[in-house]
């Protein structure tokens, strides 16, 4: 089960930092006994000694994909993830869309994000914002484009509420991969 896990976190991880590898290495006593479980990380073919060398976007990234990695051996209906992306650059962003477009085609995820690059990828965009001491939504679907991938339209809701509460949010939208 390791190695399958494994696996799959080595791939997303370089999906999500290109030039990156990672992968989980079984840690063993004497006696040949599982005693834990390592990461080991490489960009550019150079081993990270500790994890406490890396950012805060690349530990926040290794973290995702671990996660991920594991739901992918035992999967789950939904997915709500919010604000993953709150520590990374633009171009990581995007990444993380790109990783869950192929390694997770069947699974439905919510994101919570402020960055506009997740939403490139999303099937359905819902902008929250607040109005008044209300939180306002509105729907917004995306044009695929032949991938599969999203391409925004014309930008406009396609219906103006579509709830209204009384908890005040910052503006922020909610992507439907």
């Amino acid at each position: 089960m390791v190695g399958v896990v494994s696996n799959i976190f080595g791939k997303l991880f370089a999906t999500c930092l290109p030039g990156a590898a990672a992968a989980l290495v079984e840690e063993r006593d004497a006696h040949e006994h599982l005693c834990g479980l390592a990461v080991r990380v490489l960009f550019n073919g150079k081993s990270k000694e500790s994890l406490s060398e890396l950012s805060g976007g690349q530990r926040s990234l290794l973290a995702l994909c671990l996660i991920l990695a594991i739901l992918r051996v035992r999967p789950a209906p939904i997915y709500i993830l919010d604000e993953v992306d709150a520590a990374l650059d633009p171009s990581h962003t995007q990444n993380i869309g790109r990783m869950l477009q192929l390694y997770f085609p069947h699974s439905q995820f919510l994101l919570v994000s402020l960055k506009d690059g997740m939403f490139s990828s999303a099937n359905v965009l819902y902008h929250i914002r607040n109005t008044q001491g209300y939180s306002e939504v509105a729907r917004i679907e995306q044009q695929s484009d032949a991938r599969g991938g999203g391409k925004s339209g014309d930008g406009r809701p396609s219906s103006s509420t579509v709830a209204r509460g009384s908890r005040s949010a910052a503006d922020s939208s909610v992507a439907v991969v």
